[in-house]
C-alpha cells in the first residue's frame, strides 16, 4: 500500500541516488506537504528543486497556485558587536539566536537543523506490569533537513555555506529551512524601548524617551491618543505627530498611549531588496523601510499646580528675550533629586514641604518650565542628576535651540555642573573640565606650586583635598551672528565658568583655595587660546564666575567674596584661621542633605579669638562699590518704589539668630595645626552683578542666605537688566515648596559689552 510514509523514505532514497536529469535538482530533496501528488489512476512522483524557477512554478501549478509557506526571520547586527542575533519561528516557537559574526553560516545551519529535527525515540512502550510490548519496526533515518541561504531564491542563487554569518545575512534574502521559506529582514528599524515619564500635568511638555535601532528619530513616526480609565475607546490626540506632547486642560483624567512606528529610510542602491522605494528626484530611489510599532502608556494626566515660580519669576523675561547686543545669563542650583529625594530630606532637612512635592517627576517639570521662561541665552546649573541632564534637560533644552555641557563630580556621587548656551547666540570654542582634586594632587604643578606650604604645614588639609569632589567647568564661547541680527562690533568671546564649592560650615579655608585654583586655571586656559582668537581676529575673552559658591554674608566677608572682588587675599584672612581645625571625617559626598546637617565640632577658643580679629581687618578691608557707570538697580521690571537693600556692610552687622551659622563658643582645649595661610592673588578682580545687595537666594527652614552669584568683568561688562529675586511674603513658604523646586533661587542678568572695552590681559 503506497501511504506518504513510505512514499517519503522511497522517494528521498531516490533522490539521493537517482542521477539528475535537470540540471539545477542536484540537491533536490522530497517534502511531502508541497511536492508530492497522486494524480488519477496512476502515481506519480515529481521531484521539485525549490531552487529552480521551473520547478517552482511546476509545484505551484500542482498545487492549483498556493505558495510555499512563507515567515519572517529578523537579523541584527550592531555596529561594534561581535556577534548576531537571528530571529526566526522553529517549531512554533520564536527562537533567539545569537552567533559569532565570524562563525560559517554552516556551524549556524546545523544548529537550525538540529532545533527542528525529531527527537530520536528508542525502543517500545512498556506494559503496565512493566513488560514492554513488542518492538515496532523501526522506521528509516529521516533524510536531513536542508537549511540554506539564497541571495536570490527565484534563481537559485544560493550562499556558501562556508561564508561568515555577517556576510550570508546581509547578502542573503531568503532562508530555507526545510519545507519553510523564511524572508529575511536585516537590521529592520526597531523601537527596542519607548518610555513616558511619570506624574504628566497639563500644560507642562512630556517627551518620548526612545531607543531605537536602524531607525532615525526624525523619520520615526508618532500618533497620541488618550482615553478615560474604565473606558475602552481610545480617541486621536489632533495636531501631535512628534514625540513630544503638552496635555491640554481637556486632558486631565485621561491616560495618554502613544505609538511609535520606526522608518529609516537609506539611499538609492543601499536598501533591502524588500523594502519600498520612492524616487529621490535625482534618478534614483531612496529605499523606505518601516518596522513594527511599539506602544507605551502614561499616567493619567494631571491638572498644573495653581502657582508655581515660572508664574511668579519669569514674568519678567517670557517673550522678551535679552535685545542684541546684551545677552542673558542664569545661575540655578537645582537640588539634585539624590539629596530632595531622600528619606533624611523629606522627614528632617525639608520637612515641610509636603513628599509629592520633592518628588523628581514633580520637580523636574517645574524646572523645566522655568528655565525655558527665562529665555536665556546661558545658563548655568549646579547640583545636576546625572538623569537629569541626559534625560530630560539636554533633549529638552536642544529641542529650543540650546547645546550643553555636563560634569560630574569626582568621587561616586552621581551629580554636577551643566553649562548650556543659546547656539543661535553662541558658539562653543572650548570646554575644560576643571577637577580639583588633580589640581591639588601632589606635587603641585608649576601654577599651583604655591600652595605647597600650606599642604606641609597642613596634612589634614592635603588629605581632605583629596576627597572633596568639587569640579568646575570653563566654557569659551562666541558670539555668532546672521542676517537678522548681526554681530555687534563691541562683542567679544566669552569665558564663562561654572562651579559648585564645597559646603562645609568650617572649610571656608578649602572654598577659598578652590576659587584661586579655578581662577588661575581659566586664565591658563584663555592664555593658551589667546594666538587662536587673534589669528581669527578675536578680542581676549571676557570673564564670568557663576555659581552656588557656598559663601553667604551672614556672618562677615568671607574669602571667597573678597578674593573674587578685591583678586587678592591676604594671609591674615579669618578664612585661614577657620579652617586650621577642620577635618575630613564625613562618609557623605561633597553637598549632600545629610553632610549639610551635620553638627561639626567648634573651633578651639583660641582660634575663635583670631577668627574674630581676622573678621574685623576683613569688614575694614570690605568696600564693595557699584563700578563706575553701572545701572545700579537696573531690572527688567520698574524699580520705583522698590524698598532699598541693606548694604553688605549692614549686614554684617545681623547674625544668624536660627542656629544654622556657626557660634564661636568655647570649645574643649585641643591641640590644633598653626593656620597656615598665604598671600593669595589672582589675575582677576570681579564685580558681582547684584553689587551684593541680593537679601538671599537661599530659604530654608532655619537658614536665609545668598549663596549664588554671576561675577563679572567689570572693565569688558556691565549689567543692563535683572530678574527680581522674589521677596517672602511672594515665596509664600520655606522652598522647596509645591511652587518652588529647588531650595534656591536663581539669579538671571542681562549683560553686555562695554563700548570702550580694552584686553585687561
Amino acid at each position: 500500500m503506497l501511504t506518504k510514509q513510505n512514499l517519503a523514505v522511497w522517494a528521498n532514497s531516490l533522490a539521493r541516488t537517482r542521477k539528475p536529469t535537470h540540471p539545477q535538482r542536484t540537491s533536490a530533496v522530497l517534502h511531502l506537504p508541497n511536492l508530492w501528488r497522486i494524480t488519477g489512476s496512476h502515481h506519480t512522483l515529481i521531484l521539485l528543486n525549490p531552487a529552480c524557477s521551473s520547478c517552482s512554478a511546476a509545484r505551484g501549478g500542482m498545487s492549483g497556485g498556493a505558495p510555499p509557506v512563507r515567515e519572517k526571520a529578523q537579523v541584527r547586527s550592531l555596529p561594534g558587536d561581535p556577534s548576531l542575533t537571528i530571529a526566526l519561528l522553529l517549531n512554533e516557537r520564536t527562537k533567539n539566536l545569537n552567533r559569532p559574526k565570524d562563525e560559517p553560516f554552516e556551524k549556524l545551519a546545523a544548529r537550525i537543523r538540529a532545533t527542528v529535527a525529531p527527537a530520536d525515540k528508542k525502543g517500545g512502550k512498556k506494559k503496565k506490569g512493566g513488560a514492554p510490548n513488542e518492538a515496532t519496526p523501526e522506521a528509516p533515518p529521516a533524510a536531513p533537513i536542508d537549511v540554506r541561504l539564497f541571495e536570490s531564491y527565484e534563481d537559485g542563487r544560493e550562499v556558501s555555506a562556508a561564508t561568515a554569518n555577517e556576510e550570508a545575512w546581509r547578502k542573503a534574502c531568503v532562508l530555507q529551512v526545510g519545507s519553510t521559506l523564511f524572508d529575511i529582514d536585516y537590521n529592520p528599524p526597531t523601537v527596542v524601548k519607548a518610555v513616558l515619564p511619570r506624574r504628566p500635568m497639563a500644560g507642562y511638555p512630556i517627551m518620548a524617551r526612545l531607543q531605537l535601532t536602524f531607525a532615525s528619530e526624525d523619520k520615526t513616526r508618532f500618533n497620541w491618543m488618550r482615553k478615560r480609565p474604565g473606558c475602552d475607546q481610545w480617541e486621536d490626540v489632533p495636531h501631535c505627530s512628534s514625540c513630544v506632547y503638552t496635555p491640554r486642560p481637556e486632558d486631565v483624567g485621561h491616560h495618554l498611549r502613544l505609538q511609535c512606528v520606526p522608518v529609516a529610510v537609506q539611499p538609492p542602491g543601499t536598501g533591502n531588496t524588500h523594502d519600498a522605494s520612492r524616487s529621490t528626484g535625482h534618478g534614483g530611489h531612496e529605499s523606505v523601510r518601516v518596522g513594527e510599532p511599539l506602544e507605551v502608556l502614561s499616567d493619567v494626566v494631571a491638572a498644573a499646580p495653581a502657582r508655581t515660580s515660572a508664574q511668579i519669576r519669569c514674568a519678567h523675561t517670557q517673550g522678551r528675550p535679552a535685545a542684541r547686543p546684551a545677552f542673558r545669563i542664569a545661575s540655578y542650583n537645582l537640588l539634585a533629586d539624590q539629596y530632595a529625594g531622600s528619606t533624611y530630606a523629606q522627614q528632617v532637612l525639608f520637612d515641610y514641604c509636603p513628599p509629592e512635592a520633592l518628588d523628581f517627576d514633580y520637580r523636574r517639570q517645574l524646572l523645566l518650565q522655568e528655565l525655558l521662561g527665562y529665555e536665556g541665552d546661558v545658563l548655568c546649573l549646579q547640583e545636576v542628576d546625572e538623569k537629569m541632564f541626559s534625560e530630560h534637560l539636554l533633549p529638552h533644552l536642544q529641542m529650543q535651540g540650546y547645546d550643553g555641557h555636563f560634569t560630574n563630580k569626582q568621587g561616586n556621587v552621581r551629580e554636577g555642573s551643566a553649562t548650556f548656551w543659546r547656539t543661535s547666540r553662541f558658539r562653543r570654542l572650548h570646554t575644560q573640565d576643571i577637577l580639583m582634586r588633580d589640581v591639588f594632587k601632589q606635587p603641585l604643578a608649576p601654577a599651583h606650586a604655591h600652595w605647597q606650604r600650606m599642604l606641609d604645614a597642613s596634612p589634614h588639609l592635603a588629605t581632605a583635598l583629596q576627597m572633596v569632589t568639587t569640579i568646575a567647568q570653563a566654557t569659551i564661547l562666541l558670539p555668532v551672528g546672521d542676517d537678522s541680527s548681526p554681530s555687534h562690533p563691541n562683542e567679544r568671546p566669552l569665558c564663562v565658568v561654572n562651579t559648585h564649592l564645597f559646603y562645609h560650615p568650617y572649610a571656608p579655608h578649602i572654598r577659598a583655595m578652590h576659587t584661586a585654583a579655578i581662577l588661575e586655571e581659566a586664565h591658563a586656559t584663555l592664555k593658551s587660546w589667546a594666538n587662536r582668537l587673534e589669528e581669527s581676529s578675536h578680542q581676549q575673552p571676557s570673564l564670568i564666575f557663576c555659581g552656588d559658591l557656598n559663601s553667604d554674608l551672614n556672618d562677615g566677608i568671607p574669602g571667597v567674596i573678597e578674593l573674587l572682588q578685591n583678586g587678592f587675599l591676604p594671609a591674615d584672612h579669618w578664612d585661614w584661621y577657620m579652617g586650621a581645625e577642620f577635618r575630613w571625617g564625613m562618609n557623605e559626598e561633597d553637598g549632600s542633605a545629610e553632610q549639610q546637617a551635620a553638627a561639626p565640632q567648634p573651633p578651639n577658643s583660641a582660634i575663635a579669638a583670631a577668627v574674630a580679629a581676622a573678621k574685623e581687618a576683613a569688614a575694614a578691608r570690605a568696600s564693595p562699590k557699584p563700578a563706575k557707570g553701572s545701572q545700579e538697580g537696573a531690572t527688567l521690571r520698574q524699580a520705583e518704589g522698590a524698598p532699598e537693600q541693606p548694604s553688605p556692610r549692614a549686614r554684617l552687622q545681623l547674625t544668624a539668630d536660627d542656629g544654622h551659622a556657626f557660634e564661636l563658643h568655647r570649645a574643649p582645649q585641643s591641640a590644633v595645626e598653626a593656620p597656615a595661610g598665604i598671600n593669595v592673588r589672582v589675575p582677576y578682580a570681579l564685580r558681582s552683578a547684584d553689587d551684593l545687595r541680593t537679601p538671599f537666594t537661599n530659604y530654608t527652614s532655619g537658614y536665609k542666605a545668598l549663596l549664588d552669584y554671576v561675577w563679572i568683568e567689570p572693565s569688558t561688562l556691565e549689567v543692563v537688566g535683572s530678574v527680581p529675586v522674589p521677596s517672602e511674603e511672594e515665596i509664600g513658604s520655606f522652598i522647596p515648596s509645591p511652587a518652588f523646586p529647588s531650595d534656591h533661587l536663581a539669579v538671571v542678568y542681562d549683560l553686555c559689552w562695554k563700548v570702550s572695552s580694552n584686553p585687561s590681559h
